[in-house]
């Protein structure tokens, strides 16, 4: 009977609408991901402006100490050449100048060592600053394809979710009250056939043989009957 073809759509409809939710769980869990992400993009992001810093500090420290190193190599040649072109220092002026020398060349070696090490420390941040911001534009690769494929997904879902929900708002409008409140009281006790067909001289639902004067009923399909075990509503064969 009619009633009974527009109970078995519903139940369909909410079946699929179930479907949707399972798939709107995905999506949620999905953009909790994306959060992730997003997150793990930032502190990425944070490291590489701390290491773009951190070079560019290493790089004045170095360019500071090649000044430092030159201006002290540019004295101590310029003493030395004084004391080869000129013969008349005394032992002593000589001395004193020579220590000074050695003292110009040590403080050079010193800032020379100081210099190694900035340089292998600017290489060392370079190194960093390529690992992690090649990581960050991976994160970032990853975070654009999922929000794309999020957006797509939700809206397709949401324009069949509508589809649907609009569609059983239809059918229910049609039906008597009594018949759509028995079909939603029951699905809760389910969670999925409510209405479901005869099979030979049984109901599908809970696989009980029907009463004669039941089967007989069905067949007719004059009017809907309910399954006394189970209470489920039975249609008859297709």
């Amino acid at each position: 009977m009619e009633l009974g073809r527009k109970l078995l759509n519903i139940q369909e409809i909410d079946e699929k609408l179930a479907e949707i939710e399972q798939k709107e769980k995905k999506l949620k869990e999905l953009e909790e991901f994306l959060q992730k992400v997003a997150e793990k993009s930032d502190k990425l992001s944070e490291r590489v402006d701390k290491d773009k810093k951190r070079i560019v500090g290493l790089k004045r420290d170095s360019n500071r100490l090649e000044n430092e190193i030159e201006k002290i190599e540019q004295k101590y040649l310029k003493k030395e050449k004084e004391i080869y072109e000129n013969n008349g220092f005394s032992p002593k002026e000589l001395e004193s100048i020579q220590d000074s020398i050695e003292e110009m060349k040590k403080l050079k070696n010193e800032l020379e060592d100081e210099l190694l090490v900035a340089m292998d420390n600017i290489e060392d941040a370079v190194q960093s600053l390529n690992k992690y911001h090649g990581r960050q534009l991976e994160v970032e690769k990853e975070h654009r394809k999922g929000k794309k494929k999020l957006l797509f997904h939700s809206e397709s879902i949401m324009q069949r979710k509508n589809e649907l929900l609009a569609a059983k708002e239809d059918l229910e409008k049609e039906l008597p009250g009594e018949w759509l409140d028995y079909y939603h009281k029951t699905r809760i006790r389910y969670r999925n056939k409510v209405v479901v067909r005869m099979e030979g001289n049984i109901c599908s639902g809970c696989r009980v043989e029907l009463p004669i004067y039941r089967r007989q009923i069905i067949k007719e399909n004059k009017e809907l009957q309910i399954c006394d075990l189970c209470g489920r509503i039975i249609l008859p064969p297709e």
